[in-house]
């Protein structure tokens, strides 16, 4: 399973509400944990995978500090 969520806002996509919704990381965190439970007691089980992306609140924010480190997002950049 994998859980689309936006460490810097703290955010994830919801696929049922089709948006971002406000998730706290401490949540993250224990759902990481119980998966983590799981798979120890349970090989077989899913496994979580938490994929760090970008959010909506980091797509109004003004380039370059939405993106990550040497993301150009289509811009290129010219060199002095």
């Amino acid at each position: 399973m994998v859980l689309r969520y936006c460490r810097r806002h703290e955010r994830r996509w919801s696929f049922t509400q089709q948006g971002w919704v406000a998730f706290p990381a401490e949540k993250i965190q224990a759902i990481q944990a119980y998966a983590a439970r799981l798979r120890a007691i349970d090989p077989e089980a899913p496994a979580l995978l938490v994929r760090d992306i970008g959010c909506d609140v980091c797509a109004a924010t003004s380039w370059p500090l939405a993106q990550p480190h040497g993301a150009t997002n289509g811009r290129h950049r010219r060199e002095p």
